[in-house]
């Protein structure tokens, strides 16, 4: 038997082991902890406590007598409790067992019993072939669509592939259900399959050649769909890399990779999910250089990573990780949570009405000041005012520049211009409340409240830098000016170190786990931020 790693913990008849995957450029729920504890009273059995589990990601447990043959852990008992997963291996006599967890990982949104399977390669497919294996791949990207693809059906793009001016367009919809959803995914070895400069499936009659267009377009009678594992690069500034239509739903995309384009995502419609992707390097002076821009109805968006989306331009800069930006329309549930936004224009700029949104354990890092901007006003569609309802900012922790973009309306900024004939603001169609985050900023957290006792906030801690000041802030309960004490800021660090007044300071956190998945609370009351200290 080979040697045992040194962290390996050792139990009677079983060891531990963590299978530590790597995350790879797209961020993702962290490897999960894995603790093993015998059953009182029962010696044949083991338990495995495994945490976090969080939901919509595959975690599978293994077990090995000799460290060279793993087979999944069967004739088991499993419960979920609060990000727990509690496994209890009734078969542990015997022979000596080690386990592992393998994830988290993507294999839940895939269809594991797929109706009809096609294969795309850009290297060695032919058109002219069934695509029905990966020796009879399709070249072309277009071959999915003109297939006709139905409920249950898989489309595999071959790893190392690079499709030029080519795209999903899916014009008339690709409707799975829930027992079989369509699922675009990977197969192979390599570099992520890519789109680059991706084109409609129609020529241009001014250009002569293939359209501009998005990358993957699903539209609105599109439902069940999951696009998994892609890169999309390099589209024209004016195009998204995927957009959903307005009457879509239950789309998931997950594993995607997006750069240098006009948006990274445009996504509409109800039940959607955007989990686990990359966007980054949205530049162009002309795009809008918009991580997300959503609307709809129960959305996610976690454990996404946004870098670069930011758009300078002659006239003003412009780009944001999120963009919420339809005003007159209501959209509701949505929830946005444990991703990271670094080196972007702005976190989220807001000009539509929502009941119930949630923005939590989020990392905002060498951006301007100006992070969550709500539009109070009529000043960007005249007549129409909006209204931002059961909206929770929770457990976020915010670290913008200290040196730039010191102006504006702070880093919650509550927008009016209250000119002449503005209709006014009620305080009362709002509901917004603010707990349990570090704010560090060298100008002010908010400049102007003007929603009174509708803008709540309590337990926060709120570091001023400079000339920094809480602007409109009066301190409210549990809440403290104090140096966060991160671990290492200057290394991108924010973890609370030993001593920081964060930990243990918080009320009750929306998500049991934080943005590194430990369990929150670990001890005591949750703490301050994006993360827990263990």
């Amino acid at each position: 038997m080979p040697a045992l790693p040194s962290f390996l913990a050792a139990a009677p008849r079983a060891l531990l082991l963590f299978s530590l995957l790597p995350l790879g450029a797209a961020a993702q729920p962290p490897v999960p902890v894995l603790r093993l504890s015998p059953v009182a009273g029962q010696p044949a059995q083991m338990q495995l406590t495994l945490a976090p589990v969080v939901p919509g990601w595959s975690y599978s447990a293994e077990c090995s007598t000799d460290l060279e043959t793993w087979t999944p852990l069967s004739g088991a008992t499993l419960s979920d409790s609060a990000g727990v997963r509690t496994i209890t291996d009734a078969a542990a006599s015997g022979a000596r067992r080690f386990y592992r967890v393998a994830g988290p990982s993507l294999e839940g949104f895939r269809n594991p019993n797929p109706t009809r399977v096609f294969f795309i390669d850009a290297t060695t497919g032919n058109d002219l072939a069934t695509g029905t294996s990966p020796a009879a791949a399709w070249r072309s990207l277009d071959k999915a669509r003109q297939k006709g693809l139905k409920a249950g059906d898989v489309v595999r793009l071959a790893r190392g592939s690079v499709w030029t001016q080519q795209s999903f367009y899916f014009g008339g919809g690709l409707v799975g259900t829930a027992a079989a959803p369509i699922v675009i995914e990977a197969y192979g070895v390599g570099e992520p399959p890519t789109i680059d400069d991706p084109r409609a499936p129609w020529i241009d009659s001014d250009t002569g050649e293939p359209a501009h267009f998005d990358a993957v377009f699903l539209d609105g009678s599109s439902a069940y769909v999951r696009v998994l594992d892609l890169r999309i690069q390099n589209a024209h500034p004016q195009r998204s890399g995927v957009n959903t239509g307005w009457s879509s739903h239950d789309i998931v995309i997950a594993g995607v990779e997006i750069a240098n384009v006009g948006r990274g995502m445009v996504i509409r419609g109800s039940r959607q999910k955007v989990i686990g992707c990359l966007i980054r390097d949205l530049v162009a002076p002309t795009a809008a250089a918009e991580g997300i821009n959503f609307f709809g109805t129960d959305q996610e968006f976690a454990w996404n990573r946004f870098i670069n989306c930011h758009s300078v331009r002659a006239n003003g800069d412009d780009g944001n990780a999120f963009e919420f930006f339809e005003p007159g329309k209501v959209a509701r549930d949505i929830r946005i949570h444990h991703n990271v936004i670094d080196r972007c224009f702005g976190f989220m700029e807001l000009d539509s009405t929502v009941d119930g949104l949630t923005i939590a354990f989020n990392l905002y890092v060498n951006s301007p000041n100006e992070a969550l901007e709500f539009h109070l006003d009529d000043s960007e569609r005249q007549g129409t005012v909006d209204s931002y309802k059961n909206t929770r900012i929770e457990n976020n922790t915010f670290v913008p520049l200290t040196n730039a973009h010191l102006n504006g309306w702070g880093i919650i900024g509550l927008l009016s211009s209250q000119g002449a004939g503005d209709p006014p603001i009620v305080p009362a169609n709002h509901s917004i409340s603010v707990r349990n985050n570090v704010f560090v900023t060298a100008y002010r957290v908010t400049t102007d409240n003007l929603l009174g006792a509708s803008f709540a906030h309590d337990h926060n801690l709120i570091r001023l830098v400079g000339t920094g000041q809480r602007g409109d802030w009066p301190l409210g309960a549990g809440e403290v000016v104090a140096d966060p004490k991160f671990a290492d800021a200057a290394r991108g660090d924010f973890r609370l170190a030993t001593g920081s007044p964060a930990i243990d300071a918080g009320a009750v956190a929306n998500y049991s786990y934080d943005l590194l998945g430990t369990l929150v609370p670990t001890s005591g009351a949750p703490d301050f931020g994006a993360y827990e200290t263990e």
